[in-house]
């Protein structure tokens, strides 16, 4: 019987990967997740919350999902705080904190009530967290929305933890967040620190945009002594930067490179580059 149940449990974990990748209708697989959110077993709600983050325009799952944000403590309310972020993000590129805003639904946008419901939630766990996990899946769901003292406060306590986990949690933030001032930061873990954090520095430094670290990522992508899953995740952050910036480095390590793996990492990311180009994006932010 435990195995059957065991087996029950990857079917549904595997069916809401799928869905998470957008496998099926949206319909049926909103619907699905509704359902799943309310299984028995605590992994595969986590699992269902995590898979809502591909539907952002519909508002019915959200506000399921922050009523689990607001319910009692424990792993799956802190699952649910950090995929609030998803409405955090959105509502934030959409003006939601604007008067006149006017939400595209169909396009991800939530509802300024939804937007204004979740940023107060959030803030209230930064504040007042039932535990450090959930400080930091908070401040990682508010990092988009980097005017906010409190926001700042706490990814700069989370940059400057003893902890690692912290630490990494807070070069997350710095990245999603897309504000220079964390430049230094980012820029002091490429250089140093455990394998765990350099590689989420690189991820940080990619999803930032900041100009000034390219030469860091560079010198990581050409290093041989470097892990090589530092090596790969530098080639994907080096063609976030742009063409200007990347382009040069990226190319010799797509002709010259000897390790495989690094090589063909370097080769897509030009691809990426050369479609960026295409599609006249500019280059990483250098103010």
């Amino acid at each position: 019987m435990a195995s059957m149940s065991a087996y029950e449990r990857a079917e549904k974990l595997s069916e809401l990967s799928s869905i998470g990748e957008q496998a099926i209708g949206r319909d049926e697989a909103v619907a699905r997740i509704e359902e799943l959110l309310e299984d028995e077993e605590l992994e595969v709600r986590q699992a269902a919350v995590r898979s809502a983050m591909s539907y952002p325009e519909r508002p019915d799952l959200w506000t399921k999902v922050l009523e689990i944000g607001r319910g009692e403590p424990g792993p799956l309310r802190t699952s649910a705080l950090e995929a609030l972020g998803c409405v955090v993000r959105e509502g934030d590129l959409a003006g939601a904190g604007e008067p006149d805003y006017a939400p595209e639904h169909e396009l991800g946008e939530p509802s300024g009530e939804l937007f204004a419901d979740v940023r107060a939630l959030l803030l209230e766990r930064v504040a007042d967290p039932a535990s450090p996990e959930e400080k930091r899946a908070a401040t990682l769901a508010l990092s988009a929305l980097s005017h906010e003292e409190a926001v700042v406060s706490s990814i700069a306590a989370l940059l400057e933890s003893e902890e690692l986990v912290d630490r990494i949690c807070g070069l997350r933030c710095a990245g999603l967040s897309g504000d220079g001032r964390w430049e230094a930061a980012i820029g002091e873990a490429l250089s140093e620190g455990e394998p765990a954090q350099v590689l989420a520095a690189i991820e940080a430094a990619g999803r930032s945009e900041r100009a000034v670290t390219a030469p860091l990522l560079a010198r990581i992508l050409k290093g041989t002594r470097q892990p090589e899953e530092q090596r790969l995740a530098a080639a994907e952050a080096l063609e976030r930067l742009g063409g200007k910036l990347a382009g040069p480095t990226l190319l010799e390590a797509a002709e010259a490179e000897d390790d495989g793996p690094v090589r063909e990492a370097a080769r897509e990311a030009l691809n990426g580059l050369t479609l960026l180009g295409a599609e006249g994006e500019g280059d990483a932010n250098d103010e």
